[in-house]
């Protein structure tokens, strides 16, 4: 069952996972999310 992050606004793919055998889709959603924001926010400068 593959997910994958975009930014639909640019077409952007920020992430993806693609999970093996029978797991659920909803397996792991909240790790994936916040590894998604992560992958925004290494590209901004901080301050």
């Amino acid at each position: 069952m593959p997910i994958v992050g975009h930014l639909a606004e640019n077409g952007l793919i920020i992430g993806d996972d693609f999970r093996e055998g029978n797991i659920s889709q909803s397996t792991r959603n909240l790790e994936f999310m916040k590894y998604c924001a992560n992958q925004i926010y290494q590209g901004f400068p901080s301050g």
